[in-house]
């Protein structure tokens, strides 16, 4: 079965086209696929190097997506404030290890 996802309906952004940044985004725990996504890119070009980004700190969500449905069951910011980076770092039975900006570790248990 294909699910095409409205990514754009959820108004946040995902990383799936930059290697480094997809590389965490995401974790699938049949029957769950989770996606932390922003609120903006997360990088903007630097305004003097033409081929360099830095960072650009948005607010982070995490999305529970029910895989067998396409059906989006849970989406929570990730905090209050804004972030450099966020991502998954492990996901067991149990929940998920959220990194926060390299700085902090967050276990979020499974409500589901």
């Amino acid at each position: 079965m294909t699910t095409d996802f409205p990514f754009a309906e959820t108004g946040r952004v995902c990383l799936f086209g930059r290697p480094e940044a997809a590389r965490y985004s995401y974790r699938l725990a049949v029957p769950y696929l989770y996606l932390v996504l922003s609120d903006e890119r997360p990088f903007k070009p630097h305004p003097t190097k033409k081929h360099y980004v830095e960072p650009n700190p948005t607010r982070w969500h995490l999305l529970t997506i029910d895989v067998r449905t396409g059906d989006i069951l849970q989406d929570f910011p990730l905090g209050s404030g804004k972030l450099a980076e966020c991502r998954i770092e492990d996901v067991d039975e149990q929940g998920l290890l959220i990194g926060k900006s390299s700085q902090e570790l967050l276990y979020y248990a499974k409500t589901l």
